[in-house]
């Protein structure tokens, strides 16, 4: 299967996750929405993702890592259907958002407070990966 990144997959040796990874990002979402809205904060080595989630409890809620994936989906059935509304501006429909996380960064907590679901992540380097000093010998 021919893709976009296919040039520069000959350029480096050992890549080929990262390309993996990289054309992934395309399925992440079948249907692009910007619904719900969210922010991508980082701290350092640290990292925020907050969701706007207006009227969602957390029961209502679920995140779930897999395979480097975060997903967050709402898992409410709409008890509303019965309802006869004059206006209903307050999103409640189904949505399941994606991000995908590198193999370094891992999901801390997830906290639901004032309709803002924030879910704390840091990256933790490996200690093969860190720095090292090659001593030089004759």
């Amino acid at each position: 299967m021919s893709t976009y990144l296919d040039p520069f997959r000959g350029l480096g040796l050992g890549f080929d996750a990262m390309f993996d990874a990289l054309e992934a990002f395309d399925s992440l979402t079948p249907h692009r929405t910007n619904y719900p809205p969210y922010n991508l904060i980082r701290d350092g080595e640290n990292y925020t993702l907050e969701v706007a989630l207006a009227g969602f409890k957390k029961d209502d809620i679920q995140v779930e890592l897999k395979e480097n994936k975060l997903t967050v989906e709402n898992i409410r059935k709409d008890a509303t259907e019965n309802e006869d509304y004059i206006h209903r501006g307050i999103a409640s429909r189904h949505f399941m958002r994606q991000w995908l996380l590198h193999d370094d960064v891992v999901v801390k907590s997830a906290s639901l407070e004032d309709g803002i679901l924030s879910i704390k992540m840091e990256k933790i380097i490996p200690e093969e990966k860190k720095p090292k000093i090659i001593k030089i010998t004759s």
